[in-house]
C-alpha cells in the first residue's frame, strides 16, 4: 500500500480530515514529537510513515519535502482554508488558550485578555516576539498554502479546503475516497459524514477530555469580525510570502481559500 502524506494549514481542519482519512483506509494517524519551540515544518526528516498509519502534520511541501514524497510514491493530500477566517481561527486559538487541556495551548491566553480583540488579531496576523510568546504570524502560513498548490501541480494529490468540507462532506469524501482507491457507495458516505460531524466529534473529544480543540467553525466569518486593516495587513503578507497564490488558486478551481467579503 502506497504510504499517505497529509499536510495541513494550522487551523485548517486538521482533526476533521484526519477522521475522515481513518474512516476511509481504518488507519490510524501518527504525527512529529511536538518539541518546545518553533520546529522546522519544511524538514523531511520530520515524515515518519509507521505501518498501519498515516502521516498527519503541519509541513510545509519546501523542494525536500517534496523530493522525499516522490521517493516514496506517496499518496499526497493537502488541507488548506480561506486566509480571511485562518486570521480569526489562529486568534481564538491564543485568545482561547486551546488545547491546554493537553499541554498544547500556547499559554497566552493573559496576554491577549489584556489586548483588544482588534489588537489581538493584528498580533496574530503580523507576529510577535516577546519573552513569553513568539509567534511568526500567518505569513509563513500563507506560503505553505502557495508550496501545496505547487506541489499539487507536480505530484498527484488531492487538495481540500475547509471551506468545500463544510459545505458538501459527502461531496469531499467521495473525491478524496476515489483519490485513495476506496470504494464507498452512498450508504458509507453519509456515515462516515456523520461520524466526522462537528457534534460527533465535539462528543467523543468531551469524554476524554479535549473539548476545547473543537470549536466550530463556519466559512466566511471574518466578515463579522476583521476590520478593514486586517484586511490590509492579510494582503500585505499575501504579496510578501505567497506572491503567487490567488493566481494559483484560481488555476486550481480553489477561489475560496483567497477570498475575501469585506470590500
Amino acid at each position: 500500500m502506497q504510504p499517505i502524506f497529509m499536510a495541513s494549514v494550522f487551523k485548517s481542519g486538521t482533526w476533521l480530515v484526519r477522521r475522515i482519512v481513518t474512516e476511509l483506509t481504518g488507519l490510524s494517524w501518527n504525527e512529529p514529537q511536538i518539541e518546545a519551540g518553533e520546529m522546522d515544518h519544511g524538514d523531511p526528516a520530520l515524515i515518519d510513515f509507521k505501518p498501519g498509519h498515516f502521516f498527519s502534520w503541519h509541513n510545509e511541501p519546501t523542494p525536500a519535502v517534496r523530493a522525499r514524497l516522490r521517493a516514496e510514491n506517496a499518496k499526497v493530500i493537502l488541507v488548506t482554508r480561506n486566509a480571511y477566517d485562518l486570521a480569526l481561527s489562529m486568534y481564538r486559538h491564543f485568545a482561547h488558550d486551546i488545547d491546554s487541556e493537553i499541554g498544547r495551548g500556547a499559554g497566552q491566553q493573559g496576554l491577549f485578555a489584556e489586548l483588544t480583540r482588534d489588537q489581538g488579531l493584528a498580533l496574530t496576523i503580523c507576529g510577535a516576539a516577546g519573552p513569553a510568546f513568539t509567534w511568526s504570524g500567518m505569513g509563513p502560513h500563507l506560503r505553505q498554502m502557495q508550496a501545496m498548490l505547487e506541489l499539487s501541480a507536480e505530484h498527484p494529490s488531492c487538495v481540500l479546503s475547509f471551506e468545500r468540507l463544510a459545505q458538501d462532506r459527502g461531496a469531499e469524501i467521495r473525491r478524496l475516497a476515489q483519490y485513495l482507491g476506496v470504494a464507498v457507495d452512498a450508504e458509507r458516505v453519509a456515515a462516515i459524514a456523520r461520524a466526522s460531524s462537528f457534534e460527533a466529534m465535539q462528543s467523543d473529544a468531551r469524554q476524554v477530555g479535549q473539548v476545547s480543540h473543537f470549536q466550530e467553525g463556519k466559512p466566511g466569518r471574518h466578515a463579522e469580525a476583521l476590520s478593514r486593516h486586517h484586511v490590509y495587513m492579510i494582503r500585505h503578507l499575501l504579496r510578501t510570502f505567497a506572491p503567487h497564490l490567488s493566481r494559483m488558486a484560481r488555476q486550481s478551481d480553489m477561489p475560496e481559500i483567497v477570498r475575501c467579503l469585506i470590500e
